[in-house]
């Protein structure tokens, strides 16, 4: 398919990527355009499979609920590739999922409420493919750096003291963050219609929500219909907790760097790397071994190839969150 992308595509997909919640007659007006012009565009954008998904980003800590990365290597003769990749994405407590090149060839991410809980769903996982699982590694995201990629302008910076833990919510709240999950564009007349609400009291609920629990809701962005690369560089670093700002501020300050999280276990942090050519790539990992060569252990370098967000039922359908009536 011949990809027709402009700088109009560009702005369009910023205000997507800031804010996918982004009334449509809001993103024609700040780029001076008419809203059918906008609609019409965005169609084409994810007919080009240019925009993927919709997402909303959750603050899990909040809940009480971790956020496990894990890389496998998987080989199962009787299964094919896209089989194993929708095994992995239909389990109950998966919330990310990427084929990948290079050491492993898939990247998850688990929800669990606790370190003991993660290792059951692992195991249970990993037992699952029989003897297809030849090895894998995994680590417990401490702190976001980076929300957001950041391809077509600056994602939101996490600050630790704004994160607020173990969070009770009422029942209603938990059903409309499952809503918001499925569909992050719902309108507040559909999600009303589910909750049995008005428009108005939905909002006032979101409202309370996006203080506290919901960080932002954005669009995947399909980076190499964008000529782009998505490159994971996991680095396990001596002494982290003393480099921790030095680690901050150098990913923040370097636009070739996207969402970014600091990490606890075969990794101190992991990088998400979104560089235009190969040699933008050896550079962005030449600067980081340069930057920490004295405390450098260790890294994995994974290149992305499918990636694909699912809905974790297991934490949502279970009594994982804690929510009043």
């Amino acid at each position: 398919m011949q990809i027709n992308y402009d700088k109009q595509d560009d702005k369009i997909i910023h205000y997507l990527s800031d804010n996918a919640r982004t009334p449509v007659t809001v993103i024609a007006k700040k780029i001076r355009k008419s809203p059918n012009f906008v609609k019409y565009r965005i169609e084409k954008l994810r007919e080009q499979k240019i925009l993927g998904q919709y997402m909303t980003y959750i603050n899990w800590d909040a809940l009480g609920i971790s956020e496990y990365i894990v890389y496998l290597e998987i080989r199962v003769k009787e299964s094919t590739q896209k089989e194993v990749f929708e095994k992995v994405m239909n389990h109950p407590f998966t919330n990310w999922v990427s084929s990948c090149f290079g050491r492993y060839n898939y990247r998850i991410k688990l929800l669990a409420k606790s370190d003991k809980h993660f290792l059951e769903i692992l195991d249970e996982l990993v037992e699952s493919f029989g003897h297809g699982v030849k090895k894998y590694t995994y680590m417990r995201i401490i702190n976001p750096i980076l929300v957001k990629n950041r391809i077509l302008g600056l994602p939101k910076k996490i600050k630790k003291e704004n994160i607020q833990q173990n969070t009770t919510i009422s029942k209603t709240d938990k059903k409309l963050l499952y809503l918001l999950y499925k569909n992050p564009v719902a309108s507040l007349l559909d999600l009303g219609r589910a909750l049995e609400m008005s428009p108005q009291a939905v909002n006032k609920k979101l409202k309370k929500l996006e203080s506290s629990i919901i960080e932002g809701y954005t669009v995947k962005i399909n980076i190499s219909y964008i000529q782009h690369i998505h490159c994971i560089y996991a680095v396990k670093l001596k002494h982290y907790t003393l480099l921790n700002s030095r680690m901050r501020s150098f990913i923040e300050n370097n636009e070739v760097f996207g969402r970014s999280f600091e990490t606890f276990g075969n990794a101190s942090v992991e990088i998400t790397i979104m560089p235009k050519s190969i040699e933008d790539l050896e550079k962005a990992i030449d600067d980081i071994n340069t930057e920490f060569s004295h405390n450098l252990e260790s890294f994995d370098t994974l290149l992305m190839l499918k990636r694909e967000i699912t809905i974790p039922k297991g934490i949502f359908e279970g009594n994982f969150i804690q929510a009043e009536n």
